[in-house]
């Protein structure tokens, strides 16, 4: 929450101990799929006068709420989950069926190609 340093915050009726300019408010662990929301009351002096905003915030779970008092509030969403890795080959084990390879031993007489050397 960006609120003025002097500002007084409630949060569903429970005031906030935490001062300063930026304050975090953490829900408690919330399940996934549903609309929640809080009523939002803050208080403070600005030129001498008393000042009240109240505002109701809607979000899901996962969301971060920013609420700036200068301004409409504004939800970021989740940052988007880590790519799922690609899926596992598993091990041939048909290898183990076939007949076995034969390498052939260097030099091999069936590829030996003959030079003609000039006398």
């Amino acid at each position: 929450m960006n609120v003025p340093p002097d500002a007084t915050v409630w949060v569903d009726g429970a005031r906030m101990r935490s001062p300063g300019l930026n304050r975090v408010f953490v829900t408690p662990p919330l399940e996934p799929g549903y609309n929640y929301g809080y009523d939002l009351r803050v208080r403070w002096m600005e030129g001498g006068r008393a000042r009240e905003m109240n505002r109701h915030v809607s979000f899901r779970a996962g969301d971060r709420l920013v609420f700036d008092v200068a301004q409409p509030s504004r939800v970021e969403p989740p940052p988007p989950p880590p790519p799922e890795p690609p899926p596992v080959t598993p091990w041939r084990r048909d290898y183990l069926d076939r007949e076995p390879l034969i390498a052939p031993t260097y030099p091999n007489p069936a590829v030996l190609v003959p030079v003609l050397l000039p006398r």
